[in-house]
């Protein structure tokens, strides 16, 4: 008996952590932080802070200015090659270059967004919105194309489109959305409780004295 209960118990453990493993993705840190569990960086939640369009030149100057509720060090999220060396700029529809569609891999922070952590779906003749459509990101994620901070040349940059999940590069003179991304599991810090008691305690005491003095 004793081991039969032990077996249930590990079986439900292991159940419960594969149940979570499962689900992890993105978790809401608050105050604007939206953890990425997986690739390890923290997403801007308001996905169009930088307010509208822009070259990628005024991208990439937005992005390294950018200091949310005391946090710097923002960038732009990479789409790397996929092979770790030169970018394929063949077409395909299965993910297997880096232009087209279905690019989910981890090097392309952009397509990982979409394809897995969002489950949205895509091909050139087809296109369908995962069941939980911007549940975190709201109305700020825009059905548009959007920067990554990678160069493919002097005058070109990747993108993609959060429209229809295509990838590709474009010219940096290109008018295309910002999304800010900061390496790291990041939320915003709050004022621990023992500092907030040490702090009213400390004026407690001061006031106090002013009122002896007033004696």
């Amino acid at each position: 008996m004793e081991k039969h209960y032990t077996g249930v118990l590990c079986a439900g453990l292991l159940a419960i952590g594969l149940s979570t493993a499962a689900q992890a993705a993105l978790v809401d840190n608050g105050g604007g932080f939206i953890y990425d569990d997986v690739l390890d960086v923290t997403w801007l939640q308001d996905a169009n802070y930088g307010d509208g369009k822009m070259t990628w030149d005024a991208a990439q100057t937005w992005v390294a200015g950018l200091a949310y509720k005391g946090f710097g060090g923002w960038r732009l999220p990479t789409i790397e090659p996929l092979d770790g060396e030169a970018y394929n700029m063949t077409y395909a529809e299965d993910g297997t270059t880096d232009k087209g569609y279905n690019n989910s891999s981890m090097v392309s922070e952009l397509g990982y967004m979409f394809y897995v952590n969002l489950g949205y779906t895509s091909s050139a003749d087809s296109f369908t919105y995962g069941s939980d459509e911007n549940s975190i990101f709201g109305s700020s994620l825009k059905p548009a194309s959007y920067w990554s901070g990678s160069e493919f040349s002097g005058s070109e940059a990747m993108y993609f489109d959060m429209s229809d999940g295509y990838q590709s590069k474009a010219s940096e003179t290109n008018q295309f959305y910002a999304w800010a991304v900061l390496d790291g599991n990041v939320a915003p810090v709050p004022i621990p409780a023992a500092v907030w008691l040490f702090g009213s305690g400390l004026m407690g005491l001061l006031g106090f004295g002013r009122l002896r003095k007033q004696r």
